[in-house]
């Protein structure tokens, strides 16, 4: 279902971001599903009593890039998309791939939101390029965004005790686990390495998908 859901959302941004008339809907509809996905996330916190500053803040980054692709689906301003495409969109699919859901009373139902809210974070940088939206030229920009990013959670961690970004503990079976064992500065370092690391995969991958993502778009019109 993971993946059904994924693969449903993904169409409907290649589609909505490809027809002019129908891109208001479109966002409407991304919108309104990554305020559910997150409200319900917190709802769900709330009933259980773990609702609170440690749990409850947009904090991880998928947390961030789903808070922030809200105003990239409205404004699209230039730094938020190559944020999204370069830093987001992958962490967003990792997650995904290795899912830490939040344990709570009803798992299945804070999965189904943990699951959407990715998929959307996905959706939404496809809702943009499919408009041909022009990629960013430089990396540089979301990497500097998120290693000041990174930093700042890193010192919110300490003021409020808590795992943000996994900097203190790692979810178990997943690859951060070797990473964070070796401590807080060790995976500082580590994070903005593979930062760098993933921004230039990235680039490289986006070159190849952009025509791939305009063309279905197109091709979606002309059908009609």
């Amino acid at each position: 279902m993971r993946w059904m859901g994924l693969l449903l959302w993904m169409q409907l941004a290649v589609y909505g971001g490809r027809r002019p008339g129908r891109r208001m809907l479109t966002a409407a509809t991304l919108t309104a599903g990554l305020a559910v996905s997150m409200a319900g996330q917190l709802f769900l916190l709330w009933q259980d009593g773990l609702l609170s500053l440690q749990t409850g803040l947009p904090l991880h980054i998928c947390g961030m890039m789903a808070a922030l692709s809200i105003p990239l689906l409205w404004l699209r301003p230039r730094w938020l998309y190559g944020l999204s495409l370069y830093l987001g969109m992958p962490c967003a699919a990792m997650a995904l791939v290795f899912p830490a859901v939040i344990a709570c009373s009803r798992p299945l139902l804070m999965a189904a939101h943990f699951d959407r809210l990715h998929g959307l974070i996905l959706a939404c940088g496809l809702f943009v390029t499919a408009q041909q939206k022009p990629l960013p030229r430089s990396g540089a920009p979301a990497f500097l965004w998120g290693s000041g990013y990174l930093l700042f959670v890193w010192r919110m961690n300490f003021a409020l005790g808590s795992n943000y970004l996994f900097l203190r503990a790692a979810p178990r079976g997943t690859p951060l686990e070797w990473i964070v064992a070796r401590g807080e500065g060790f995976t500082l370092c580590s994070y903005l390495m593979l930062a760098m690391l993933l921004i230039r995969l990235m680039m490289d991958v986006w070159r190849r998908l952009y025509p791939l993502v305009t063309a279905a778009g197109s091709r979606t019109s002309c059908s009609r």
